[in-house]
């Protein structure tokens, strides 16, 4: 073999057995006789690999199984023998001195870590953490580990974050935002996103452009963006809101499934109802969202007080306890949530408390919106945040929709979610919940951009509303219920801000600190003027 090496040229591993060009250009260089042409050192061979790999994970998840084995078995099997064999002629024919000086300026691998910050509940962080250690053993990538950052305000978090890391000018700390909707994710991509002094950038970049990671997934879903043509966020599952109640609970009450939002709105369910603050709770704020965006101004506002007179001593300050509220306490009837949180509590909270849960989402609010991930501005970790999202675009997208304990299914616990990938809709193994969202036809497109664009004054006026004035609201409702006259008073009221004194507040240009405190005054005493007047014979 030896003397074959130095005399004859050797046979292009391609004749062989099938392989990528790029692959068999690697096996030559190695063996090639003089060193100079061969690799210089173990890591510039592994970095042509991890490219190889690289190259044939961005091709769509649905590739057949079969032909990511056969493809791995080829490259494994010729690299381990051109290796053995390079590695053993390089040591027999160096000097020692000179194969332990190139033996010891090999660097090693320095510490993979990801720090993500995240709204998900942990169960679903964990599974998140289990499916991505196991996809990088299976295609042969070193482990990364994962820091689950959970924050009530992600976006202040990560302005900070960002803040400090200009000032300082250095790298970030945070590597991904994943979950907390579509509005927030926008609004990470902005270019204005994070001002200090003179710098205004986005909170967020583009880590892979969206043919080289998305090519299976539609643009759109009825009208909204799966992700961002740019590629600054990708929508990694879709989420749908609309009403939980306990079934037992209503048929105590003797009342029927709300399955409108004025039903649920309506003085029958006054103390009835749950929800977050739609401050804190982007699945409130959206919902509130969907239903101005379904209904004329004043009609939805009517609506959106109704609900709000309803709510039982105040708000929670997260959806994910909605669910343990509607079954521990039994004056508690319904709720305002999000689809994953039901299907993710519904079968333990049953099994524990003996209720019976139903979700169903309101006709005139039939939107889904995508719940995306975006690679952080400044991320120090970008080879591991860019193999983490191949994943979730990959065979993460069968976290969702595979039974537990299947190959690229949940370990522990299932976390079913409406997955962005056409095909696994049509696989017989997945479990479809309660929709096709691929065959589903909502009422009208929903704008997201005029969503981004009032989010905050929008939270301010809810806020005012029905939030901070929760409790003269409530005795007016239960004042004018004990009178008998709710439904006319409702009819006649007059709300102190119209669509067109907001609508104007939202295009004019972004108000100062002290001038949004004094908004957020300024409405704050409108409604509970409104209110107390309500609340009089």
């Amino acid at each position: 073999m030896i003397a074959a090496h130095l005399s004859e040229e050797p046979e292009e591993p391609s004749l062989l057995t099938p392989m990528p060009p790029a692959l068999e250009e690697l096996i030559l260089d190695c063996l090639q006789k003089d060193p100079e042409k061969r690799p210089a050192s173990a890591d510039e061979v592994r970095s042509r690999l991890l490219a190889l790999l690289d190259a044939e994970l961005s091709a769509p998840a649905r590739l057949e199984a079969r032909a990511r084995r056969r493809f791995r078995r080829v490259l494994w099997t010729a690299v381990t023998v051109t290796l053995v064999v390079a590695g053993a002629l390089t040591l027999w024919l160096w000097p020692r001195t000179q194969v332990d000086r190139i033996l010891h300026s090999i660097p090693m691998p320095p510490a993979r870590h990801l720090r993500i910050v995240t709204s998900h509940p942990p169960v679903v962080n964990a599974e998140l953490a289990t499916g991505f250690s196991f996809w990088l053993a299976q295609f042969g990538y070193p482990p990364v580990e994962i820091e689950w950052i959970v924050q009530k305000d992600d976006l202040g978090y990560i302005r900070n974050q960002l803040r400090s890391a200009i000032l300082q000018k250095r790298t970030g700390e945070l590597d991904l935002m994943i979950g907390g909707g579509e509005s927030l994710h926008r609004t990470l991509a902005r270019q204005d996103c994070i001002s200090v002094g003179q710098v205004r950038e986005a909170c967020s970049q583009v880590a892979i452009e969206p043919a080289n990671l998305v090519p299976h997934v539609p643009g759109q879903l009825a009208g909204t963006n799966l992700y961002d043509p740019a590629g600054f966020w990708y929508g990694v599952t879709l989420s749908g809101f609309g009403i939980v109640c306990n079934e037992k609970a209503l048929e105590k009450l003797g009342l029927a499934f709300p399955s409108t939002w004025e039903d649920l709105a309506d003085p029958r369910f006054f103390q009835r109802v749950i929800a977050a603050d739609p401050r804190l709770s982007s699945s409130t704020h959206m919902v509130f969202e969907m239903i101005l965006q379904a209904y004329p101004w004043n009609d939805a506002w009517r609506i959106i007080v109704g609900l709000g007179a309803n709510m039982r001593d105040g708000w929670l300050s997260s959806s994910q306890g909605v669910l343990q509220k509607i079954v521990d306490e039994p004056e508690i009837a319904c709720g305002l949530a999000i689809d994953y949180f039901f299907h993710l509590e519904k079968d333990e909270l049953e099994k524990n408390s003996g209720a019976r849960l139903r979700f169903a989402i309101p006709e005139k609010t039939a939107y889904l919106t995508p719940d995306p991930v975006s690679v952080l501005s400044r991320a120090p970790s970008l080879e591991p945040a860019r193999l983490f999202l191949r994943y979730l675009f990959t065979e993460g997208q069968k976290l969702w929709m595979l039974p537990k304990g299947s190959k690229w299914g949940p370990t522990h616990h299932s976390v079913p979610r409406l997955a962005v990938d056409p095909s696994l809709y049509k696989t017989p193994e997945a479990f479809v919940f309660y929709m096709d969202p691929f065959a589903s036809n909502p009422p009208r497109p929903f704008e997201s951009d005029l969503a981004v664009r009032r989010k905050s004054l929008l939270s301010i006026l809810l806020q005012a509303a029905v939030v901070l004035n929760h409790r003269p609201l409530k005795e007016a409702w239960l004042f004018r219920l004990e009178k008998g006259d709710l439904s006319a008073k409702m009819k006649r009221l007059v709300l102190p801000v119209s669509e067109e004194q907001f609508q104007k507040s939202v295009n004019s240009d972004l108000p100062d600190v002290l001038e949004l405190k004094n908004l957020e005054n300024r409405w704050m005493n409108d409604f509970h003027r409104v209110y107390r007047q309500m609340g009089r014979p």
